[in-house]
């Protein structure tokens, strides 16, 4: 078969139209488990789920026990499924690797792999074995990777996702939640979850999800850089109150508050050269998929000029390099620190 997308998959899995393996990889953590579960739980009845599906962990594999499982015809029912999660094919011998290949290039008609990489920063092209992989579950069935969803997808599937459990949340309050909590599916979900609890048959407001939702590190970090930039103190400690009693490291809220003002920076010169801030994206990879960080920097730059911002970067340099030094109280240092880039800024 070949490389498919989402919805193909979707639809695969509704018409029960199987392939023989699969292989789901990519950023989007949620989507993965989400759509191997559905498989399984399609394939297999759950009164024979002892006879006809097979679990291994790709981290303790042994092949035998693969091919066994592969083969094993099906109890009352059209197919067994067999879920490897998180197969380490880097460390694997040659002759386990060749042998994994042998059984994925051609499974039996009434077996269903599914091939799911959960925890493993699966890459296309980053060997030869895992070309290897690719170009073997292409041939014999289905590639599916699930990469990072774009904060507009996002958001719709939020809204929908309300409106199933019997809320209303508006693409503009799904989108403000995913800049209040991250763009991580397992976490937005869990927060819909909570928030649709909450307010039953009634509609998650801004205000709601103020209060009721868990605050990202990085919508915590936005918060603090902001403050530093409207030279709010007291909001500022505020929040650096808050990060240290959540138990961040200072180490984390200075890289925090860096990568903010980098992100002005990298913003600031996209408008200097004439150009709109996303286009940063096409300049650093980093962004690709994440152009709403430049925004956000852009919204922080209106009153600043670049030689500001540079002064600043200067000054989170020198703290860096203290933490790093163990020369000073990494907690007080950051405190010094916002108040320094406050009076920079004045």
């Amino acid at each position: 078969m070949s490389k498919i997308s989402e919805q193909e998959l979707k639809l695969q899995i509704r018409n029960k139209d199987f392939a023989r393996i699969y292989l789901i990889y990519g950023q989007e953590a949620f989507l993965k488990k989400s759509y191997s579960e559905m498989i399984v739980s399609k394939c297999v009845d759950k009164d024979f789920t002892d006879f006809n599906f097979h679990k291994f962990d790709g981290k303790d594999l042994s092949v035998e026990e693969v091919l066994e499982a592969v083969e094993t015809f099906p109890m009352m029912a059209d197919r067994t499924c067999t879920l490897i999660t998180d197969l380490e094919i880097d460390s694997l011998s040659a002759v386990q690797f060749e042998n994994l290949i042998d059984i994925f290039s051609d499974p039996p008609e009434t077996t269903v792999i599914v091939l799911l990489m959960e925890n493993i920063d699966f890459k296309e092209n980053k060997n030869e074995r895992h070309k290897t992989l690719v170009k073997t579950v292409d041939e014999a069935g289905c590639v599916v990777p699930f990469e990072k969803i774009t904060p507009n997808e996002l958001s719709k599937i939020l809204a929908n996702g309300a409106t199933k459990r019997g809320s209303i949340l508006s693409r503009s309050n799904a989108e403000y939640l995913i800049s209040y909590c991250g763009n991580d599916m397992n976490t937005l979900q869990n927060e819909l979850d909570k928030l649709c609890y909450y307010v039953g048959e009634g509609e998650i407001t801004k205000a709601v999800i103020d209060d009721i939702a868990s605050k990202s590190f990085e919508a915590s970090a936005f918060d603090l850089v902001r403050a530093i930039i409207l030279k709010d103190a007291d909001k500022a400690f505020q929040v650096l109150y808050d990060l240290n009693m959540q138990g961040i490291k200072a180490e984390m809220i200075l890289g925090a508050i860096i990568s903010n003002f980098i992100d002005m920076y990298r913003a600031k010169v996209c408008v200097l050269a004439g150009e709109k801030v996303e286009y940063g994206v096409k300049v650093f990879s980093a962004y690709k998929g994440k152009d709403y960080r430049l925004k956000k920097a852009n919204s922080n730059n209106r009153n600043l000029t670049i030689e500001k911002i540079r002064e600043c970067l200067d000054e989170l340099d020198l703290c860096d390099q203290m933490l790093k030094s163990y020369s000073s109280d990494p907690k007080i240092a950051i405190e010094k620190l916002i108040i320094k880039l406050i009076l920079l800024l004045s």
